[in-house]
């Protein structure tokens, strides 16, 4: 057992308890290894885990300040032990309310190489190279593992997650080497996910029902997280923002519910809950109706279409077709697209701020965009700041690529700031009568296209979400649209994914997005296993340093982990015994801690559940010992009930 830091040795405290209270056959040798340990002590924790092969961890905190020679506690412990895999069970949990429910996900993590290698210089003053390190041995060990593991848990799927889009050697690697061994499971789905992309699927706004836990078992001062879309609102919040709290927002929306459905079946209809929570708001600070729906981004009623959707025609019958569609719009033949660029408000970036500047003085990026007559957008260019010229975005963009490929009958149209190229339908620099004129005016009804596509864009961003924050040009590119894709696909569906295997960074941050989405840290239990050794300890690696000795830190995590280590020990009916006691504990809201909502303490939830361990206990306690046995125990151990029960399961055991 090593206590580690923060709330670490607290918790071990309680696991201790709750192992002598179930009869759990284990003795724990403590090893003390902190922040501030010595060389020393950590050496000694190694030889501790080679000697017992297992080990109960919390996390050891990594001063940041301290010198680049001093090396991660943690991370030392996992590479000397080549504790290859880290592996964590997202799993929704009875009595917590989430956004999200019947969440199950097995993530696996590489855990010894990628970005945390340790390897990195400085090459010249002020420039650091830090090394990536992906190598086919161990992606292959990783993959392996993973499959494997769904193969045993009777799983169907596995993600790899990556970024081999830009990390091409790297993690295209990676990606290869998962590819090899899902040959070799024909019975399990395999697909990879782009990392970015991942972390939106795993959150789409869930219904009313479940959302929002009954009153008897809500404490009195709860979060209203799952009440309004796009923010997270405090109960003293609500009551300032709706002039009621909880309670009475969702009795009025039980009696106004039915009144305040949408009549038509349409994705653009407003729920009920934001109908209500408007209009409660608009009474509330006497606001005009436009202000309130900006508020809750309910002004902006036409969904943006996924990225997946934004592709540009390429097949001769879709070609012909834009070309019909864009001549009934002006008479302007050999139109397949209306093509602009729009300026997307940015927050000003610490570096060249100058590059981000418009004509009106206010950062921005340059967006270049293709629709079609439907007003669809078939292209998007996201990498250029405002600065830079029409012209040089479509220099640089797919787009231009991909008109050189058809004739020059046929292609966008667009305005004057644009090159004149032979793809390009671009206006005429001066209206002369005659035939220069009747093309400019049929011209500029074809690019009302792009302009509405444009005005239904913003339409559908809220307002809080347009100033976007990035730090250069680099990285607001191609990457912008990557970025939301990959964490859009996390968030928004966390139920389709099944077991996911990644890379030792992208696993960091997967790990903790699907933490938070079946109620935080707390509740999330990890491990780390190697060919000879394991280690467990909760999935975040946090030390909740700024908790620890109020009695507060939520156990869930910790004790769960220590299941983890008794099922890897052989010891399932101990398991058994304190997950479902566990899991039992968090009906009772009383007991939960400030973490998932509730104003309960450390003690009262380890008390909840050594009372559910106690029953648990006494019933095995009648169902395994035979009546000779209780018999011969109570003569010879003259006590209550409880305790012989408790004796004759610790016999039993």
């Amino acid at each position: 057992m090593i206590p580690g830091d923060g709330i670490g040795p607290e918790l071990m405290l309680h696991v201790k308890e709750l192992f002598r209270h179930a009869c759990v056959p284990v003795d724990f040798e403590e090893v003390l290894v902190s922040s501030a340990a010595a060389e020393e002590d950590v050496k000694n924790a190694i030889m501790a885990i080679r000697r017992n092969r297992v080990a109960l961890k919390g996390n050891i905190e990594t001063n940041h300040n301290l010198p680049p020679s001093h090396k991660s506690r943690n991370n030392i412990l996992r590479t000397t032990l080549d504790l290859f895999a880290n592996v964590i069970h997202c799993k929704s949990l009875p009595g917590v309310a989430t956004r999200h429910q019947d969440i199950d996900i097995l993530i696996v993590r590489e855990n010894t190489e990628g970005e945390y290698s340790s390897l990195e210089h400085e090459s010249v003053s002020g420039v650091v190279e830090s090394l990536k390190i992906i190598t086919k041995s161990k992606s292959l060990r990783i993959a392996e593992y993973a499959f494997k593991l769904a193969h045993e848990a009777n799983r169907k799927k596995v993600t790899a997650v990556h970024k081999a889009n830009i990390m091409k050697l790297g993690d295209g690697l990676f990606l290869q080497c998962c590819r090899e061994v899902a040959a070799g499971y024909p019975n399990i789905t395999f697909d990879s996910m782009i990392v970015d992309n991942t972390t939106m699927q795993t959150g789409e706004w869930p219904p009313l029902q479940g959302a929002i836990p009954h009153r008897a078992q809500r404490p009195t001062c709860c979060r209203v997280s799952a009440l309004v879309p796009h923010r997270i609102v405090m109960h003293q919040a609500a009551e300032q923002a709706y002039r009621l709290d909880r309670d009475g927002v969702e009795e009025l929306c039980q009696l106004l519910g039915p009144h305040l459905q949408p009549q038509v079946a349409s994705g653009r209809n407003i729920p009920a809950l934001q109908k209500l929570l408007m209009g409660l708001h608009c009474l509330a600070i006497g606001s005009f109706q436009e202000d309130v729906a900006h508020r809750h981004a309910a002004s902006r009623r036409h969904a943006p279409p996924p990225p997946e959707l934004i592709v540009f025609p390429t097949a001769e019958a879709d070609l012909r077709a834009q070309q019909e569609t864009f001549y009934a719009v002006a008479g302007f033949p050999g139109v397949i697209g209306a093509v602009d660029a729009t300026h997307l408000g940015i927050l000003a970036p610490a570096r060249a701020p100058a590059l981000y500047r418009n004509r009106h003085h206010q950062p921005s990026l340059n967006i270049q965009a293709t629709c079609s007559a439907q007003r669809l957008l078939t292209s998007v260019t996201t990498k250029f700041p405002s600065s830079v010229h029409d012209a040089q975005v479509f220099d640089s963009s797919d787009l231009q690529l991909a008109l050189t490929m058809w004739p020059e009958d046929r292609g966008p149209g667009c305005d004057r700031g644009y090159p004149l190229r032979p793809s390009l339908l671009t206006l005429y620099a001066v209206d002369e009568p005659g035939p220069r004129a009747r093309y400019n005016v049929a011209q500029r009804k074809t690019q009302l296209a792009i302009e509405r596509a444009f005005k239904a864009a913003e339409d559908a961003v809220p307002l809080p979400e347009r100033n976007l924050l990035i730090s250069d040009a680099r990285e607001g590119s191609q990457d912008l649209r990557g970025m939301c894709r990959t964490a859009q696909h996390l968030v928004s569906r966390p139920q389709q994914f099944d077991v996911m295997v990644m890379p030792n960074l992208y696993g960091n941050i997967v790990n903790n997005v699907c933490a938070g989405l079946v109620g935080g840290p707390g509740l999330v239990p990890g491990a780390n296993y190697g060919r000879d050794y394991a280690v467990f300890e909760t999935a975040t690696r946090n030390t909740g340093k700024s908790i620890a000795g109020k009695n507060i830190a939520n156990p869930t995590a910790m004790l769960l982990a220590s299941c983890m280590m008794l099922d890897h020990l052989k010891l399932h009916n101990s398991a058994s015994v304190i997950r479902k006691a566990v899991l039992a504990s968090m009906d009772d809201a009383n007991t939960h801690t400030p973490d998932i909502g509730g104003q309960g303490t450390t003690s009262e939830a380890v008390q909840s559940i050594l009372k559910q361990i106690r029953k648990s206990t006494s019933n095995l306690a009648q169902v395994r010992v035979h009546p000779e046995a209780k018999e011969q125990e109570r003569s010879s151990f003259p006590a209550s009930a409880a305790t012989v029960a408790d004796i004759s399961l610790c016999s039993s055991s």
